[in-house]
């Protein structure tokens, strides 16, 4: 993939909340859609199903070039949900005058069309930046050296919020190595939701954790609740008659601790009643133990 850290992988789709950076809503790549309409965009399809639980409630979304484009801006505003996002210099929408031609250094050229969309040209360093926006009816420039407009400081203001999270999971993460993809899929969902966990957990008022520190606690408190699961379905005995029986077998069975030449024996450990030989065997108070149990 280009201009990613990864150079293969699963990609995602992933709408974030930019304050707190919450994953809201995500799905991942899987090809071409059979249920995609002949007329829309594999862009415009994306953004319209992460969106899809938050039209008509005021929201705005900001994209990159690849998903921006006009048709989009119009089918949002039509849902009440406003656009934000830099768009093609390629697109059949885009002037090629203004695309073309290099306007001075930091100036900047405003467009509007009927539908409230603005169309924002601004000369950067070497190419000009193009963003289109209907959030802003009217759009201020900021009497500085740059002389950047309200859209592009808008922008540069909330184009990070996939990106921040993406490197929140890679600074904590549970992967591991392991050949098949659907368990990477499964550690990357652990990360997202340990993020998402650790952020509703620090808008609780009065608690404040850092995010390894919460990681660290909630992988203890989730230990604990396997390994009681695990010890509720050790059998016990009460009565030493019972335990004596299970433990001492009728035929002789090669000790299965892996410890030694695989040594036969009849003996079984107390606590995990696997078959035991005396190389491998500790005694402690007349019972027998495994060595790996008495670690």
């Amino acid at each position: 993939m280009a201009n990613k850290p990864d150079k293969f992988g699963i990609k995602f789709w992933m709408l974030v909340d930019n304050d707190p950076k919450y994953l809201c809503n995500a799905f991942p790549y899987l090809g071409k859609d059979e249920l995609r309409s002949f007329n829309e965009s594999l862009p415009e399809n994306v953004v319209m199903r992460l969106m899809s639980p938050y039209f008509n409630k005021g929201r705005n979304v900001t994209t990159e070039n690849f998903f921006t484009s006009s048709s989009l801006a119009r089918t949002l505003k039509a849902n009440d949900t406003s656009i934000v996002g830099t768009i093609s210099r390629t697109r059949r929408e885009i002037h090629a005058v203004l695309t073309m031609e290099r306007a001075p250094l930091h100036e900047t050229t405003l467009l509007r069309n009927g539908d409230g969309a603005t169309l924002t040209v601004y000369q950067g360093k070497v190419n000009n930046n193009v963003l289109l926006s209907t959030l802003h009816s009217t759009i201020d420039i900021v009497t500085n050296l740059k002389k950047l407009p309200e859209t592009v400081q808008f922008y540069n203001k909330t184009k990070c919020g996939v990106d921040i999270l993406d490197q929140m999971a890679r600074r904590y993460s549970t992967r591991a190595a392991a050949p098949r993809w659907p368990v990477h899929v499964f550690f990357n969902i652990l990360d997202l939701a340990a993020i998402n966990a650790w952020i509703i957990y620090r808008g609780v008022p009065g608690e404040e954790m850092s995010r390894h520190a919460f990681l660290r606690q909630l992988a203890e408190e989730l230990r604990e609740v396997h390994k009681e699961k695990r010890e509720s379905m050790v059998p016990k005995h009460n009565e030493e008659g019972q335990s004596q029986d299970k433990r001492k077998a009728s035929k002789r069975h090669q000790c299965q601790v892996g410890r030694c030449k695989r040594n036969k024996t009849t003996e079984k450990c107390e606590i995990c009643f696997k078959y035991v030989c005396g190389k491998c065997t500790k005694t402690v108070e007349k019972k027998f133990y495994c060595q790996k149990c008495t670690l």
